[in-house]
C-alpha cells in the first residue's frame, strides 16, 4: 500500500485525518515489470602446468517500467486547490547495465623443498543507469488511473538522468616458501575510479610466516 511511512500515517487520525486505510487500498496502484537477464562466462588457458590465464566477466542487464497512480481517497491524489479534479500519476522507467571483467595470470612451482609463485591481475567494474520519470496530476478522468499520466491538466514534470560508474585496478602477488617451514609474500595493489579525479591509490602489503612446530619437528634451522 504504499511506503512505510504512509501506511503507518494512516494509523494515526491526527497525523493523516482525510485518509481511511480501506479507501486508499481501492484508490493506490504500484504497477512493475521487471525484465533481467544475467550472463558470465570464463576461459583459462592452461600452459604449463606450472602456469595458466583466466579471464571472466559478466554482465547484469535489467529493464524496469513502474506506474504509479495515487487517487482521491489518497492524500496525495485529494482534491484541491491545486488539483481541482484529483489523482497523481508516475510512470517511472529504468535500464541498468552492470559489469565487470578480471584477468589473472598465476604461476605455481616447487623446486625441490621451494615453492615459488607469481600472480598478476587486473579487473574492471563498473554500471550504467539511465533513469527516466514522468509525473502529472489533476486528472478529469480516473478511469485509466496510472496509464493516464499524459491526459493530466497540470504541467506535466519529465525527470531524466544518467548514472555511470566505472572502477578499474589491478594487483601483483609474489611468495616463496621453504617446505612450508618459513615464506614470505609481497602485494601491491592499485586501484581508480575516474569519476573521482584522483589520482591512482597505491596499497603495498607484506606478510611472513614461522611453523615453529614443523621447524622442530623436521630439524631445521631458521
Amino acid at each position: 500500500y504504499g511506503k512505510t511511512s504512509m501506511t503507518l500515517a494512516m494509523r494515526d487520525k491526527v497525523l493523516s485525518p482525510m485518509t481511511d486505510a480501506d479507501v486508499w487500498a481501492k484508490d493506490y496502484d504500484d504497477l512493475s515489470k521487471d525484465y533481467r537477464g544475467l550472463l558470465s562466462a570464463f576461459v583459462q588457458l592452461n600452459f604449463t602446468r606450472y602456469l595458466y590465464l583466466k579471464v571472466s566477466g559478466g554482465l547484469d542487464i535489467e529493464h524496469n517500467t513502474r506506474i504509479f497512480w495515487y487517487g482521491k481517497g489518497t492524500e496525495f491524489g485529494a482534491c484541491s486547490s491545486e488539483n481541482i479534479y484529483g489523482g497523481a500519476a508516475s510512470n517511472v522507467t529504468s535500464l541498468n547495465m552492470n559489469y565487470n571483467a578480471s584477468a589473472e595470470l598465476d604461476f605455481n612451482k616447487y623446486f625441490g623443498m621451494h615453492h615459488v609463485g607469481v600472480k598478476l591481475a587486473a579487473d574492471v567494474i563498473g554500471n550504467v543507469g539511465n533513469y527516466n520519470t514522468l509525473n502529472a496530476r489533476d486528472f478529469i478522468t480516473h478511469s485509466l488511473r496510472g496509464y493516464s499520466v499524459l491526459i493530466g491538466t497540470s504541467a506535466r514534470q519529465l525527470h531524466a538522468y544518467v548514472e555511470d560508474y566505472f572502477h578499474f585496478g589491478g594487483f601483483a602477488t609474489a611468495t616463496y616458501d621453504y617446505n612450508g617451514i618459513a615464506g614470505v609474500t609481497g602485494t601491491v595493489r592499485a586501484d581508480m575510479t575516474p569519476k573521482y579525479k584522483r589520482p591512482i591509490n597505491i596499497y603495498p602489503a607484506a606478510e611472513g610466516f614461522v611453523d615453529l612446530k614443523k621447524a622442530f619437528l623436521s630439524g631445521t634451522d631458521v
